[in-house]
């Protein structure tokens, strides 16, 4: 028997057991991208496949694990597979787990007296498992198959007995085999620390008392949901979001949302409208949209809420086959995380009308995820270097304050940490010559979008290929209510001569040349409300942080400023914001000539 404060001490410490997977994996991993960076997340799952328990790691895996086991459980019945305690299962084919080839899920099952009652799993971006490119990143793939290798659900351990072929065959697609190799142990050592919390806990509260937590659990994470949806006003809601390009195309690719409250408090969300699936890798599968959709109405309804499968029960989601957030196999997926990210902003743009208190405007729509590698010039191995600084974007406005500045994006990178300078040119052969704040790159308003940020990298010694996942050049953060883009992204590379060439959103294989440098410049987020009702010492106090040039605040804001007492010359100001012909007119959206 179960009551709901023995609920609540399971609940937390099934998420606590998530958490301890992850520390395990961090301090075991080989590679950047996990002990620094931070990119997998853990959950525990039920004999069925259901979410109990999930950590506080990437917000775009939310729900995804839940998606993954069960096709992972569906594969093996289907199969006439068997699952056995002891076993060990990868996997991280798109169309069943539901996110991209180098994210692979390794999943850990658990045998009680003989019988399968949890699976702890983590999923985990592994920097190369082979494919086109380096980072598995081919951002102009048009199959799935160029995106690396593809993985059915397979036993690595077979009742306790490492496949070591298996293994070696899985470890030999990677152009750094030895960091993968150990990367993959650190997943096995993570879920193999969710085993024996999850004995303890069985152990302590008895199994019973468990299984009866679990069910009170999913009633009352529903329940939640459904009194959070109450506060919406009943009706529909309409918005849209546009990919920069889908790598092939060059053109930007819209996805479309209406969000209906029904009156017992379901929300339908439905993408008919939205594009066909694209040529190239820009899209995202079905999983991959359900974890979207479950991240943008959790942001504007629960968002501290503890994610099971109970929390999913009052979401419905439509989504017409063939399209950029369903598509048919073989269409790639490999750049689906930036796809997930303007999901859950039209669906925030489309719910600003009835929460305005719960949401922002645009913010960057990007993980920013980019690989160098290369010889390194000193060991002569191959090296990849994951270039992620997501936290150099700009949130946009709210209602009633600024976006922040410099950070993560609002779901995409969710948990995700840039990798320290010290770290980056200690481990690779580059040098880090500018991480600063990016000036005006906020979309003005009466509530300013936040600042983007700015990293410039050289190799040293050597040339290196680059690949480039960037978004919110062409189609930069949009404002709401009357507030102004972000400034758009930018890359840049700079030669020896100090020449500079402007670089494509998406991008693979280039070339940085020995001494040239490569820029990457972060969107700021959109603004909020008329910028010419900012108050004026917020923009004089812009201008002294270094966050909008004096020209910037007179030109978007309406505030001139004496420059040797930087002070707001009042008069000056209330007369030029008092004459129409001086408000700005808002930049071309979409910016279609980069």
């Amino acid at each position: 028997m179960s009551d709901i404060i023995t609920m609540q001490v399971i609940q937390n410490s099934l998420v606590s057991i998530a958490n301890e997977m992850g520390i395990a994996m961090m301090r075991s991993a080989y590679s950047t991208i996990f002990n620094e960076i931070h990119d997998f997340s853990c959950g525990i799952l039920a004999a069925d496949g259901s979410l109990v328990g999930e950590g506080l790691h990437l917000i775009q895996h939310m729900g995804g694990l839940e998606h993954s086991t069960k096709g992972m459980l569906d594969y093996f019945r289907r199969e006439g597979l068997e699952i056995n305690e002891g076993d060990i299962i990868f996997h991280n084919h798109p169309y069943i787990s539901g996110t991209h080839v180098p994210e692979i899920n390794v999943y850990a099952p658990l045998f009680i007296d003989g019988e399968l009652l949890f699976i702890p799993a983590i999923r985990a971006h592994h920097q190369d498992v082979g494919g086109s490119m380096l980072g598995s990143t081919y951002m102009h793939a048009t199959e799935v198959f160029q995106e690396g290798l593809l993985i059915p659900p397979i036993k690595v351990v077979d009742r306790g007995v490492l496949r070591k072929d298996i293994l070696n065959m899985i470890v030999a697609a990677s152009r750094t085999p030895k960091h993968f190799r150990g990367d993959l142990n650190a997943q096995i050592a993570g879920c193999r620390v969710g085993q024996q919390r999850l004995l303890h806990l069985v152990k302590k509260y008895g199994l019973r008392t468990v299984r009866d937590s679990i069910a009170l659990m999913f009633d009352y994470g529903e329940r939640l949901l459904r009194s959070a949806i109450g506060s919406i006003p009943e009706g529909t809601y309409r918005a849209d979001a546009y990919a920069d390009d889908d790598g092939v195309d060059g053109k930007p690719v819209r996805i479309a949302v209406t969000v209906s409250k029904t009156p017992e408090n379901d929300l339908i969300v439905d993408f008919t409208g939205s594009a066909p699936q694209a040529k190239g890798p820009i899209n995202i599968p079905w999983s991959g949209l359900c974890s979207a959709v479950y991240a943008g109405v959790f942001f504007m309804t629960l968002p501290d809420v503890k994610s099971n499968t109970g929390c999913y029960r009052p979401i419905r989601i439509i989504a017409p086959e063939g399209t950029v957030v369903n598509p048919r196999p073989p269409a790639p997926v490999i750049i689906m995380n930036d796809t997930f990210q303007r999901i859950h902003d039209a669906i925030i743009r489309a719910l600003v009308p009835a929460r305005p208190e719960k949401a922002y405007a645009g913010s960057i729509a990007s993980t920013m995820t980019d690989f160098a590698g290369g010889i390194h010039p000193e060991t002569g191995e191959y090296y990849i270097a994951p270039l992620y600084y997501s936290r150099l974007s700009g949130w946009g406005g709210h209602h009633c304050k600024d976006g922040k500045n410099t950070t993560t994006p609002p779901v995409g990178g969710s948990a995700l940490r840039n990798t320290p300078m010290e770290v980056l040119e200690r481990r690779f052969p580059l040098r880090v010559v500018q991480y600063s704040m990016r000036p005006n790159s906020g979309g003005p308003g009466k509530f300013r979008g936040g600042v983007g940020g700015t990293f410039e990298v050289i190799p040293l010694g050597h040339d290196i290929t680059v690949t480039q996942q960037f978004q919110s050049v062409r189609c930069p953060p949009r404002g709401v209510d009357g507030g102004m883009a972000g400034r758009p992204s930018a890359a840049v590379i700079t030669s020896c001569q100090n020449e500079e060439r402007r670089l494509p959103p998406m991008l693979s294989g280039f070339t940085v040349k020995s001494g040239e440098s490569y820029r990457l410049m972060y969107s700021g987020g959109g603004g909020w409300g008329d910028p010419f009702l900012r108050e004026p010492q917020h923009v004089l106090q812009d201008v002294v942080e270094g966050l909008v040039g004096l020209e910037e605040a007179r030109r978007d804001y309406g505030v001139i400023i004496d420059p040797r007492r930087l002070a707001v010359d009042v008069a000056a100001t209330t007369a030029y914001r008092a004459d129409p012909s001086n408000r700005p007119e808002p930049a071309p959206w979409p910016v279609l000539d980069v």
